[in-house]
């Protein structure tokens, strides 16, 4: 059990990206069943960033401990085992230097969003820093954002295609990818000089287009 102040819980969530923005300095807090056993984990959080986890198993005391134990809360959101998320305020400076193994480097909570979700999409979009891949039927694409922006992208399955050409080639497959394909949020990519994309803000507006078409198309009773 990690030292704080309890800020309430959070039933009704699309994504630990909304969570993250609720705690400016402190931790998320989640159990779930894992078989015969019950795991309780914690994300350390400061202004929108994982800073550390730490999962424990509460039956037999074991913990998984920083990469490994973020790796397990990836694998758990993953599978919508989590229904509720407590909130707590905490000094994570003071946690971490007492805790050092459960510090992370490139914190990031791996989610699957369906290719249908645009709002959740729109989200990730905007505010997610790193890694995004898409699936789609033989074709998979690995795409870096900042913030609504698209940096540099490359085919990883499919076609050999990078940057500029990768990134158009998911533009043109894009109502396939939303009608059956689905999404995965990564962590950091160290991307190169042929893989960077110079007009990486048209994905993002494409998405708003298509929630828009949709909009219409339901208002209109198609």
């Amino acid at each position: 059990m990690l030292p704080g102040k309890f800020l309430g819980v959070v039933v009704d969530f699309n994504s630990t990206k909304e969570l993250l923005e609720k705690v400016q300095q402190g931790y998320l807090k989640a159990s779930w069943r894992d078989g015969e056993t019950l795991k309780t984990g914690y994300v350390l959080v400061s202004a929108g960033q994982i800073m550390g986890a730490l999962v424990e198993d509460v039956l037999n005391g074991t913990r998984l401990e920083g990469e490994s134990a973020l790796e397990e809360m990836s694998r758990v959101s993953r599978s919508k085992k989590v229904r509720a998320v407590e909130l707590y305020e905490a000094d994570v400076t003071e946690i971490l230097r007492e805790n050092p193994s459960i510090r992370v480097e490139n914190g990031v909570i791996s989610e699957e969003i369906p290719g249908w979700d645009l709002d959740s999409l729109l989200l990730v979009l905007t505010t997610h820093r790193g890694e995004l891949r898409v699936h789609n039927g033989g074709t998979s694409w690995r795409l870096y954002l900042d913030k609504g922006v698209v940096r540099a992208a490359q085919t990883i399955r499919g076609p050999a295609l990078k940057g500029n050409e990768a990134l158009k080639n998911l533009l043109w497959e894009i109502g396939k990818v939303i009608k059956d394909g689905r999404f995965e949020t990564g962590g950091h990519w160290e991307f190169t000089r042929d893989e960077e994309v110079h007009d990486g803000g048209v994905f993002t507006e494409s998405v708003h287009l298509l929630k828009e078409k949709r909009r219409v198309d339901n208002a209109k009773g198609f």
